[in-house]
């Protein structure tokens, strides 16, 4: 008797990051790859119409499904629905504006076998042209206990370091607190004994809370320098004015807001903790020049208008949680090293 082809032990689950500018390009490259098989859920969410009838084509061609999303398209909650959707082994966690090396995605299961591993993160860079600048190679999330109180860390190795012949040389599979949802295998088992990912971080925080919760249920982490993608270099504002809705809700300062004050909650960290600070800070700057870029140039529109005085109101919100204190007194940012440096939100 013939044995028929193995099921693909695999679901691959991309979401939109921020825009759709990259999303053909991403995809193309994800079927270029040399690799094992895949199953694939394309989230089709706040996809601009134009971009849904390209990807339907697609398709019916290469024979992966697109699922239809309504309600928020928030991060956790499309990665909530793959995660459901899924009846593979592990489930690889992907953005749309990723690029694909050869093997990356055997690299990582085959870590997860030898290591047991219940999440795995690879190398990954950033920029076009690609893979030659670090953006993460793994990092460290936790929660710091002192006389002072709980405080808030967040770290990543080898930020903006060229990828040269002696950063490859440093880089090993390894253990690792901290690995980022860009690009991220999970094992299907885990979420039965931690439960679905948060969806009250609707747009910060996410990598970090399932990590730390993770490693809190006794799970394992690694990282896999032998598997890399490459994310696009993130925007200012969308190229294409069709991204546009969806970059301003995936952005929002309400959002940022709500999804600051939930960490804050979960693990009972002071609004005062210098590295809740950091991340209101990184994220008040991003707002301000979103609204610098986007919202100042189309003031006179009267359709954006209503958006002003509630958008400058969710950033002075930012800013007052990165002041961190009650008389409004700024507190130090968290110290910073070449190879381990602060980048929440990226």
């Amino acid at each position: 008797m013939i044995a028929g082809p193995s099921k693909p032990r695999v679901t691959v689950v991309v979401l939109p990051r921020e825009s759709f500018a990259h999303a053909l390009r991403s995809l193309e490259s994800l079927y270029a790859a040399p690799g094992i098989e895949f199953e694939l859920l394309y989230m089709d969410g706040a996809t601009p119409r134009a971009l849904r009838s390209k990807l339907q084509a697609e398709a019916r061609v290469r024979g992966f499904r697109l699922v239809p999303v309504t309600g928020p398209v928030t991060p956790n909650r499309l990665r909530n629905l793959g995660a459901r959707m899924a009846r593979t082994e592990f489930v690889a966690f992907v953005d749309n504006d990723v690029l694909f090396a050869a093997d990356w995605l055997g690299a990582l299961v085959r870590c997860a076998d030898e290591t047991s591993a219940d999440v795995v993160g690879p190398l990954i860079c950033i920029g076009d042209p690609p893979f030659r600048r670090v953006h993460s190679a793994g990092g460290d999330s936790y929660i710091g206990e002192s006389p002072a109180g709980r405080s808030f860390h967040e770290s990543h190795r080898f930020i903006d370091v060229p990828l040269d012949d002696a950063v490859r040389a440093s880089l090993v599979r390894e253990p690792m607190n901290l690995v980022e949802f860009h690009c991220m295998l999970v094992r299907s088992a885990i979420f039965d004994r931690i439960g679905p990912l948060d969806e009250q971080l609707s747009s910060a925080g996410e990598h970090s809370d399932l990590c730390m919760t993770v490693r809190a249920a006794g799970g394992r982490i690694m990282f896999e320098p032998s598997s890399m993608v490459n994310q696009f270099l993130p925007l200012l504002f969308p190229r294409d004015l069709a991204s546009l809705p969806f970059f301003l809700s995936r952005w929002s300062p309400r959002r940022n807001a709500q999804s600051l004050t939930r960490l804050c909650e979960k693990y009972r960290v002071g609004m005062d903790d210098p590295g809740m600070a950091g991340y209101a800070e990184w994220l008040a700057k991003r707002n301000e020049v979103m609204f610098a870029s986007v919202l100042n140039p189309l003031r006179r529109l009267p359709l954006l208008q209503p958006l002003r005085r509630p958008y400058r109101a969710a950033v002075a919100k930012l800013r007052e949680l990165a002041a961190g204190s009650a008389n409004g007194t700024p507190l130090p940012a968290p110290r910073r090293t070449v190879t381990d440096r602060v980048s929440p939100g990226s």
